[in-house]
């Protein structure tokens, strides 16, 4: 019985360091941005579609050669204000590629790309 004990925990403990590992590889995809208008569409679809559409023109503008896995506002809707922009990458590379070009994406978010 204490085997049987011994065995499940190793288990349960194994399943947990691959949760945490794959949690930890889907963090180095991911960026977060600020300063993005909110959209003023009336439908949340509209609106994610169109967050979507401006993170796609930031990667133009950027050079990176993707397309975003995710892409999603994070918490409620301010009546003043926006919300940040969460966005999930393929790659590690991607994500140093465009955080390579900070001064394009700069200039992109405050001429609202």
């Amino acid at each position: 019985m204490s085997a049987l004990l011994q065995l499940a925990g190793s288990i349960i403990g194994d399943q947990v360091m691959v949760a945490d590992a794959i949690e930890e590889d889907r963090r180095q995809h991911s960026v977060v941005f600020s300063g993005i208008k909110e959209s003023k569409a009336t439908t949340a679809t509209q609106k994610a579609t169109e967050d979507k559409q401006q993170i796609i023109k930031l990667l133009d503008l950027c050079d990176v050669e993707c397309l975003p896995v995710k892409v999603y506002r994070m918490g409620t809707t301010k009546e003043h204000g926006n919300r940040l922009i969460k966005v999930e990458l393929p790659t590690r590379w991607h994500v140093r590629r465009l955080l390579g070009a900070k001064k394009k994406m700069a200039d992109g978010i405050k001429g609202q790309i």
